[in-house]
């Protein structure tokens, strides 16, 4: 999965790339997704990495652990979802 995260990265036409990732907050979240994205491809620009969003999460959690509001806006804006953790 941080393959395919680290392509959509890299797609011109792509602005944003949320991720839901374990962590007691957003930011610990985003340090935790830049060190795995960061090892399949160390070279990618600020400008690129600027576009990786991090939302701190628990997937089997209501909502996916986040307020209602987050979860809400999140929902209404994002267009393509991927389940990393499922088998």
């Amino acid at each position: 999965m941080r393959l395919d995260v680290v392509d959509l990265l890299k797609q011109e036409g792509v602005t944003a790339v949320h991720c839901i990732v374990r962590g007691k907050n957003d930011k610990a979240a985003k340090a935790r997704l830049l060190n795995a994205v960061k090892d399949v491809d160390p070279h990618l620009s600020k400008k690129t990495l600027s576009k990786l969003k991090a939302h701190a999460g628990n997937i089997i959690a209501e909502s996916f652990g986040m307020k209602k509001s987050k979860f809400d806006a999140l929902g209404a804006s994002v267009t393509h979802v991927f389940h990393a953790a499922a088998q």
